[in-house]
């Protein structure tokens, strides 16, 4: 069967696309979660506290994802929320959740890389005022009040 030129890039685009995807939603968080949350953070907490193991397990996270020819402070802060977040919804609910947290979060971000060029024409268009500071401000301090709220009930 001869196969067009153009439909066979087309089908070779398609299968790295869809081995790329499978890859960053789901393989990466699986192992990801594993080693850092499932064995990483555990260890950790048995001779550190909480707070201190989420710290050092969260710099890890965030260190691997570091990468020194396209520094980025947005990257490693981002990676090192989202590790702390993964390190809480471990230890209050578990590794598979600490895994759907991830993987959500990996869907999210692919779904965006694929259209960033949508994305930020519309993050660019839209006007950053004192309303938006205000409802970021108060979604960080929601957040911070529950995390110490969460790290205050594992320590009782």
């Amino acid at each position: 069967i001869d196969i067009p030129e153009k439909l066979n890039i087309s089908y070779s685009y398609n299968l790295a696309l869809i081995l790329n995807a499978t890859k960053i939603i789901l393989i990466v968080p699986i192992v990801e979660e594993f080693v850092f949350r499932g064995i990483i953070l555990k260890l950790i907490n048995f001779k550190y506290s909480t707070l201190t193991s989420l710290i050092i397990s969260s710099t890890l996270f965030s260190l691997i994802h570091f990468n020194p020819l396209s520094f980025s402070l947005i990257t490693l802060v981002t990676t090192f929320v989202t590790g702390m977040v993964f390190g809480v919804l471990l230890l209050r609910f578990g590794l598979f959740y600490s895994i759907l947290g991830h993987i959500i979060f990996n869907l999210i971000w692919f779904i965006l890389k694929m259209n960033e060029g949508i994305y930020f024409g519309l993050i660019k268009s839209l006007s950053f005022n004192i309303t938006y500071w205000f409802v970021i401000l108060i979604s960080l301090g929601i957040t911070v009040f529950l995390f110490v709220n969460f790290i205050k009930k594992t320590r009782s």
